[in-house]
């Protein structure tokens, strides 16, 4: 089973996200922008995240099988270290090959996107 390839954008000059798009739609110029059905595009103009095939455990009626997580996005779970729940965050990042975080390494399956780092960078403080 392979997973499917596609990506967000953020528009730096209008500090917003667009997505998602396949790479077809990339090589021919031209993204789904928020609210505006699409719009030509500059490729300096935009940060490019990957989605990493995998969906946050949190089911709603938006996302039925949970949010998609892209590069950038901020995940957050609780944990236990013995005496007191402690919640955790972090931003999920590609490194050596792979789409890393702490709570995949550590056997974490109950956690959910709850922003990005260019849509809600107070999340990082």
């Amino acid at each position: 089973m392979s997973r499917e390839i596609k990506f967000r954008a953020w528009n730096k000059n209008a500090n917003r996200m667009a997505y998602p798009f396949t790479l077809n739609q990339l090589a021919d110029g031209w993204l789904k922008d928020t609210g505006q059905g699409g719009c030509g595009y500059q490729k300096e103009n935009f940060i490019f995240m990957q989605y990493t095939g995998l969906n946050d455990s949190k089911r709603t009626k938006e996302f039925p099988e949970g949010q998609e997580i892209y590069e950038g996005d901020v995940i957050q779970w609780k944990d236990n270290d013995g005496c007191v729940d402690v919640i955790l965050r972090e931003v999920v990042e590609f490194q050596q090959g792979a789409y890393q975080t702490m709570a995949c390494q550590w056997g974490i399956s109950e956690f959910e996107v709850i922003g990005n780092i260019h849509e809600n960078p107070e999340l990082l403080e």
